[in-house]
């Protein structure tokens, strides 16, 4: 978004390594603005990509293990917010209801990407913490981790209807990608 000139901000910790002063750079380069810096190890993931396209993450946290939003960051949050992305960390503890309830109100869209980590997220999700999300992104493999079901759109439909996401995207590598909504379900096929 900060590539396309969109006034973009990052909410989270950044430590004073090597992937911290990488991550700085592209802040600065790109006119990204962020919140915290820390005297301790940044967050990194591990990214693999299959021949397929399918995706495999692996996620540690680093500082942003301990990050929280506090309800003043909550509030002090523009109303010009166009989109919000969010991680979803499985320690996460702040309330995201009313950032989202928010977003929504001024006409925005909240999606939100996995981590690798699901052991604790579907809890998350049961409990309603993420509700209201506008998508939610996986690929098959998480799906499948995170509802313990092999079919990917009874997947979707699980995170739909019993946790209040509104649409639930997975991908399938070179199978396309599957959106999952309340009264829909849609594919698409990868073109060559």
């Amino acid at each position: 978004m900060a590539q396309k000139e969109v006034e973009t901000k990052f909410y989270g910790y950044i430590g004073d390594d090597y992937p911290g002063s990488v991550i700085i750079k592209d802040f600065v380069k790109n006119n990204v603005t962020w919140n915290q810096n820390c005297h301790e190890s940044t967050g990194i993931s591990l990214v693999l990509v299959d021949q397929s396209g399918e995706r495999s993450v692996t996620s540690y946290q680093g500082m942003n293990d301990e990050f929280e939003l506090s309800a003043a960051e909550l509030e002090d949050l523009d109303n010009d917010i166009a989109v919000c992305g969010l991680g979803l960390l499985p320690h996460l503890e702040t309330d995201l209801k009313p950032l989202i309830a928010r977003a929504h109100s001024n006409g925005h869209t909240i999606y939100a990407g996995t981590t690798g980590d699901t052991n604790h997220l579907y809890q998350f999700i049961k409990e309603g913490k993420y509700s209201g999300l506008d998508f939610l992104f996986m690929n098959n493999l998480e799906a499948q981790r995170l509802c313990q079901l092999p079919n990917l759109i009874d997947c979707g439909k699980e995170l739909v209807n019993e946790c209040g996401i509104k649409n639930v995207i997975i991908t399938e590598g070179e199978g396309g990608a599957t959106m999952i909504s309340q009264n829909d379900v849609y594919h698409a096929c990868r073109c060559k």
